[in-house]
């Protein structure tokens, strides 16, 4: 059924002229009685019922005065659906002191409650009608009732309270948070109710509404704000308590509230506290983590008390550092937090490259009072990208008897001082230049049957064309891991494409490491690739050097006394300084020259 419960809709009203039927006994005049003088009965300031949603009540008060002199029989009242609305839609109800009964008084006013209550949405008129003397002389009053299919809410914001103390350590700062209510109905909906319920059994445990902007109505789409106080407590846990909003026509919304009290705090980390995603190994994270003082005293915070534990062994030892540039709470010479303030920590975590890995770091700021325990272990999941198969291009350096250039330049090969260099399995080769210096009798040693190969020769015109192929092909391939700015020393690859955007440098040891012999290495340099002296690339038992390419835009220098690992396809020279050595790989450069020093180069 229909029953119209509201306030505020469009009624307009009309004033009826009633001629009485017998005059009142005794009276000094009478009233619509052998041609008398007509008398009124009004409804006055007749109100309007306000749209409301399907299933909601409203019930609004009209009242009728008897402008007459004589005390009027009133033989019914009722409301009527000319327009064919269900009979039950609206009903005549109680209403406060002064009723209408069966007769009103001359010069006297009662009052008529009309309540809807509409099961359907639409837009219904009604007519109030009050029978006066007898039931062909009534006085009737016009309602309109608009009704919407549906009405929602929810709560638009619901702000988490960071972890407090107990008054045991310190904590009598009250905390406060805003939660925004919205109405996405398309009418007005009455707000029957906010109120706070404790889900918990602790003791003490007292939330208490503030400041709030919501009134007894909500209009269609608009919000309004509640604040919520939450008190300090003598008890430590965690309190939790439920904010629950009634809405006419809709019902119960809820918004959870949780407050973890410590006895043993004098700051908080403020939540929500930052989570560290997976990323693909050597990318980095920035996260950022709020300290705020809770209690009543100044707390100082010096900069060495900031401390991130770092894990003793493992591919994450060393990868998380406190970036203490962008650390609002690493003042020199300590940083004063009144009550109330707060100041930032910032983590720097840098993913590394060894398959799935896990690592925690605890992030611990001590003040002049003690330690603040951390709110959770700082944890980052390390996953390593997963690398699709990486083919390796067709490189075919043919040389005499079916070996392959070891060594290739695009002006000179020049072997300096003469003696000590070795070229094992492959020849050296020289196109579109011709020149090759420093090998021959007692000089340079081509190990046989490698030989020579220069100029427009068959072998090394196509060894340059191969070269120039296998340089296009490879820097084509997507990076897997920038590591623009990073040292290759100290770290540990496994198969993909790495990229530097502009130079690369080895200082130590390299480490690559394969899962099968088919697993390719490609390391993308931007500009050149600088070695330090003795730094390695070691490899586990399933590296195939020939599948570790080193594709560089310009030149690369290998450092006094270097041991290295695979193909160098340079853009355009290679120096090997003296002691260097290509245990398993290649010199190819594109167009410049190859220079050599008392170098050991094995062709994989």
């Amino acid at each position: 059924m229909l029953k119209y419960l509201g306030k505020g809709l469009s009624i307009m009203g009309l004033v009826l002229t009633c001629w009485m039927g017998a005059a009142q006994a005794n009276e000094a005049a009478t009233c619509g009685k052998d041609g008398k003088a007509a008398c009124d009965v009004t409804f006055s300031t007749p109100p309007s019922f306000i749209p409301m949603c399907v299933n909601t009540t409203q019930t609004q008060t009209y009242t009728i005065t008897n402008n007459t002199p004589v005390t009027l029989d009133l033989t019914y009242i009722k409301v009527l659906n000319p327009n064919g609305t269900p009979a039950t839609i609206a009903s005549v109800v109680p209403v406060a002191s002064p009723n209408c009964g069966s007769s009103l008084a001359a010069g006297a006013s009662c009052n008529i409650g009309v309540e809807v209550d509409p099961t359907v949405a639409g837009t219904f008129g009604l007519l109030l009608e009050v029978g006066v003397n007898s039931s062909l002389v009534k006085i009737t009053e016009r309602i309109r009732v608009t009704v919407a299919e549906t009405c929602t809410a929810d709560f638009e914001t619901i702000p988490l309270f960071t972890s407090m103390c107990s008054i045991n350590a310190g904590g009598n700062l009250t905390q406060t948070e805003t939660f925004t209510i919205r109405n996405d109905s398309s009418v007005s909906v009455a707000i029957d109710s906010i109120t706070l319920a404790k889900l918990d059994l602790l003791t003490n445990s007292l939330a208490t509404l503030g400041t709030t902007t919501c009134g007894s109505s909500l209009a269609a789409g608009a919000t309004c704000d509640i604040n919520v106080n939450i008190p300090p407590q003598n008890t430590v846990g965690t309190l939790i308590w439920e904010l629950d909003v009634v809405l006419a026509g809709i019902g119960k919304i809820a918004a959870p509230i949780n407050v973890v009290f410590s006895n043993t705090c004098a700051l908080q980390f403020s939540a929500p506290f930052p989570i560290p995603v997976n990323t693909y190994c050597g990318q980095e994270q920035i996260l950022t983590y709020i300290v705020k003082n809770n209690t009543t005293s100044n707390q100082t915070i010096l900069p060495a008390s900031i401390t991130l534990t770092q894990p003793a062994t493992g591919p994450l030892a060393g990868d998380a550092s406190i970036d203490v540039a962008d650390s609002t709470c690493s003042h020199a010479g300590g940083l004063t937090l009144i009550p109330g303030a707060s100041c930032t920590v910032v983590v720097d975590i840098l993913e590394v490259c060894l398959g799935a890995t896990t690592g925690t770091f605890p992030l611990d700021v001590v003040v002049n009072v003690g330690a603040i325990p951390p709110p959770a272990a700082i944890t980052t999941t390390i996953t390593a990208p997963a690398v699709p198969p990486v083919s390796p291009p067709t490189i075919n350096y043919l040389g005499v008897n079916g070996t392959a250039c070891a060594v290739l330049a695009g002006t000179t090969v020049t072997n300096v001082p003469a003696i000590g260099t070795v070229v094992t399995n492959g020849d050296v080769c020289v196109s579109a230049g011709t020149a090759i210096t420093g090998f021959g009798a007692g000089l340079g040693y081509i190990t046989p049957p490698g030989t020579t190969s220069t100029g427009s020769d068959t072998i090394a015109v196509n060894a340059q064309a191969a070269l120039t192929n296998a340089i296009n092909t490879l820097s084509a391939l997507p990076c897997h891991s920038v590591l623009t700015g990073q040292d290759l020393g100290g770290q540990t690859l496994i198969p993909g494409v790495y990229c530097f955007n502009t130079s690369a440098q080895l200082t130590g040891d390299l480490s690559l490491a394969a899962t099968a012999l088919t697993d390719v290495f490609v390391i993308q340099i931007g500009s050149t690739l600088t070695t330090a002296s003795n730094a390695k690339v070691l490899t586990n038992s399933l590296v195939n050097p020939a599948n570790v390419y080193w594709v560089v835009g310009s030149s690369a220098t290998l450092g006094t006394n270097t041991t290295f690992i695979g193909n160098i396809l340079a853009d355009i020279s290679i120096t090997m300084n003296a002691g260097a050595s290509l245990a398993d790989g290649r010199a190819l450069a594109s167009t410049g020259a190859v220079t050599l020093s008392n170098n050991a180069i094995t062709a994989p």
